[in-house]
């Protein structure tokens, strides 16, 4: 009698594990499921402009920066890039530059996801490239000016951030005065849940 009521007892909780089982599996299914059918589209927020769909950026083969590396479709290496689009990078310019190095700084172990890409029409970048080095700078006339009118005329300003997709894509837009905290939470977001760069 007792191994009986042992049994059934074993059987009930068997059953109750596999009913628990059932539901946690088929629960997140059953969810989505109710998400398309009555159209419920989670909203997502950035603090910057969003550009959907994203704007493909020509890049004219010939022009190159001024360290020499060629500027081509291939220039975007297969990674994020943080566009700094200035007509002349004075005292303003430079201290965006260097926040947006601080921002590429701070991604630690995803660093190599990104690079940073100054679009400026001045001849002298010596200082600029020496203060950072890593920067890739676009400084030659034609190529600033076709690059310049892309990105501008999509968000109607002269001078701003801009996140371009591995593919080459514009993304994102970020004026002066938003602050780079707000900037990088953006590119933490669109690193973690971007399969590409």
């Amino acid at each position: 009698m007792k191994m009986q009521a042992e049994i059934k007892e074993s059987n009930t909780s068997g059953k109750l594990t596999l009913i628990l089982l059932m539901i946690f599996f088929a629960l997140p299914v059953i969810i989505v499921v109710a998400m398309h059918l009555y159209q419920v589209h989670p909203k997502g927020s950035s603090n910057g402009q969003l550009f959907s769909p994203a704007i493909p950026i020509t890049l004219n083969n010939g022009f190159v920066t001024s360290s020499g590396k060629q500027i081509d479709q291939a220039f975007w290496g297969s990674r994020w890039n943080l566009v700094y689009v200035a007509e002349q990078c004075g005292q303003a310019c430079e201290a965006r530059v260097h926040e947006v190095r601080q921002i590429h700084t701070s991604l630690a172990k995803e660093i190599e996801r990104a690079q940073r890409v100054l679009i400026a029409s001045q001849a002298n970048v010596d200082a600029l490239q020496k203060q950072f080095p890593d920067l890739l700078i676009i400084n030659q006339a034609e190529a600033v000016a076709s690059l310049s009118k892309q990105f501008s005329q999509h968000s109607k300003a002269q001078q701003g951030l801009y996140f371009v997709d591995p593919l080459g894509h514009l993304v994102m837009f970020y004026a002066d005065d938003i602050p780079a905290k707000l900037i990088r939470a953006d590119l933490l977001k669109l690193l973690k849940y971007s399969w590409a760069g």
